[in-house]
C-alpha cells in the first residue's frame, strides 16, 4: 500500500519507571500499567469480565472475532485473552 509522506510516525520507546511498590508506570503519563498488588486480576476484571469476553468468544461459533485495544502496555490484556 503507497501512504503520503510523513503520514505514519514512528513508534515511540516506551519509558518505563518502577515505584517503590514495584508498580510499572509510564515516565511521560505517570501512568501505571497495572496495579502492584494484583495486575492479573485487574486485568481480569476490567478487560476480560469487563467485556464480557468468555461468552462473547464462545458465542462466536469459531468465527473470527477481533478486539481493539489502543495500547499494547505490559501485554496482560493479550495473554489473558490468548488464554481465555
Amino acid at each position: 500500500m503507497i501512504r503520503p509522506e510523513g503520514l505514519l510516525q514512528p513508534l515511540e520507546r516506551a519509558e518505563i519507571e518502577w515505584s517503590d511498590a514495584g508498580e510499572p508506570r509510564s515516565r511521560r503519563y505517570r501512568d501505571p500499567y497495572f496495579s502492584a498488588a494484583d495486575g492479573l486480576l485487574e486485568s481480569r476484571h476490567v478487560f476480560i469480565d469487563g467485556c464480557t469476553l468468555p461468552g462473547r468468544l464462545a458465542g462466536c461459533g469459531g468465527r473470527r472475532y477481533a478486539i481493539g485495544e489502543l495500547g499494547f502496555g505490559a501485554g496482560l490484556n493479550f495473554l489473558l485473552t490468548w488464554a481465555t
